[in-house]
């Protein structure tokens, strides 16, 4: 059975554009990172996930309001912004197996971002693979590409222990 403990959260403040976990204890077996994110730019805005300092290479399949899901190997993930309705966030998690080993790091992203506009809403599996990432992972950082995370975005950092 598997056990989580809460290591970290991290929190917006309306002028970072990062949510950063750093200095990762090397104490558990995989990581999970949940998330509810809004940003303060314009539309919906994209984001990115670091391990490591390093970017992945990924492929995701998207659905839209619309339309049917797409395949797509874009290197950004989705979150609502100003202009989107109101009190709406994307939520979200990541889960990292086998975080210490000296492999490549092979990632899952399931992501939702809200919006009663017609068009707005997506719902993103990901696939990341950190192939430059080949020590342990000890810092996780979420990115807003285009403006900062507002006061109520917060993301949660767990350890998992496999017994």
């Amino acid at each position: 059975m598997a056990t989580y403990i809460q290591i970290a959260t991290a929190t917006g403040t309306g002028s970072s554009s990062s949510l950063t976990f750093s200095s990762i204890p090397a104490t558990y077996t995989d990581l999970l990172v949940k998330f509810s994110l809004r940003s303060d730019t314009t539309g919906l805005t994209n984001f990115n996930i670091t391990v490591n300092s390093t970017n992945p290479t990924q492929r995701n399949l998207e659905g839209f309001s619309t339309s049917a899901p797409t395949s797509d190997t874009v290197t950004y993930n989705y979150a609502p912004a100003s202009g989107i309705t109101a009190s709406t966030y994307s939520n979200g998690e990541l889960y990292i197996p086998s975080y210490l080993s000296s492999n490549s790091k092979s990632v899952s992203l399931d992501n939702t971002s809200e919006n009663n506009a017609t068009g707005s809403n997506r719902l993103e599996l990901t696939a990341k693979l950190y192939s430059s990432a080949t020590s342990a992972i000890t810092t996780i950082s979420i990115t807003d590409i285009y403006g900062n995370w507002t006061n109520l975005s917060t993301a949660y950092l767990y350890g998992i222990s496999k017994s």
